[in-house]
């Protein structure tokens, strides 16, 4: 029978219990939070979270025309920007934060949420920094890889990271109380140890993006194993699948919010 485990949490087990990089930990909540799966909606953003409505706007591709283009060109280059944009978000969730049992598909946003209690969403944002400088991100320039990213590690303010759960996942205010290891009270900061991970089982494969209406966003995907995961057989090949996204809004930006990811 073929074996296939997580290198990653292996390692960070091992690292929370030791203290990780000797970071004042205090969850800025409460002792008892944990992950929820609550959807707000796009047209109310959270007040307590103090990133710019201009700094995501700018992540997102919102802005003017460039000089001696149409309004046109202008409108598709923007449809094309968020297909890509959608591409690379779907790499980001496969290919660093799907949990093992990813192959049996998510039919809803709270079940991905939700899967290996919050953790989940907690690799998608410690692989954050591997996009820092991706123009395809959806949030490229939010972070400035020269402050925010060292030789050891990689940072990332609690209130942007609270923002991108409640865009990407729907979740507000995540902080479950094991995320507490990686978090530097003084600072306000989650501190990711770059020597650790992390790594999903899958890969995605030959991807394709297409908008099916002014909400939708379908990303198709072939899903395989990684080779970044331990297997004692060939690589498996799991077939094709469509990961859904529902464009919504934030202020005056757009985002990206997981919807479904389903064989097909």
């Amino acid at each position: 029978m073929k074996k296939k485990k997580w290198i990653f949490p292996a390692l960070a087990a091992a690292l929370m219990l030791a203290g990780c990089v000797g970071h004042t930990n205090i969850n800025p909540q409460s002792s008892t939070a944990t992950a929820q799966t609550t959807s707000v909606p796009a047209t109310a953003p959270s007040q307590s979270m103090a990133v710019s409505d201009a700094a995501l706007s700018a992540a997102s591709g919102e802005g003017a025309a460039p000089a001696g283009q149409t309004p046109g060109q202008d409108m598709e280059q923007n449809a094309q920007q968020l297909l890509e944009r959608a591409k690379t978000l779907t790499r980001h969730l496969v290919k660093d934060a799907f949990p093992q049992e990813a192959a049996q598909g998510f039919a809803t946003p709270e079940k991905l949420a939700a899967s290996e209690e919050g953790r989940t969403i907690y690799r998608f944002l410690y692989a954050q920094y591997h996009y820092f400088d991706d123009p395809t991100d959806p949030y490229y320039g939010l972070f400035d890889p020269k402050a925010d990213l060292t030789e050891i590690e990689a940072r990332m303010p609690l209130d942007k990271a609270q923002r991108i759960v409640e865009q990407v996942f729907g979740v507000e205010d995540w902080f479950p109380e094991f995320a507490q290891w990686d978090f530097d009270q003084q600072t306000q900061c989650f501190c990711f140890p770059l020597e650790v991970g992390p790594f999903s089982v899958y890969d995605a494969k030959d991807l394709t993006a297409q908008q099916r209406d002014d909400q939708t966003i379908v990303v198709t995907l072939r899903l395989t194993d990684s080779d970044l995961a331990v297997v004692d057989a060939p690589m498996q090949d799991y077939g094709s699948y469509q990961l859904i996204y529902q464009l919504q809004t934030d202020g005056d930006a757009q985002f990206l919010r997981f919807q479904s990811f389903l064989p097909c």
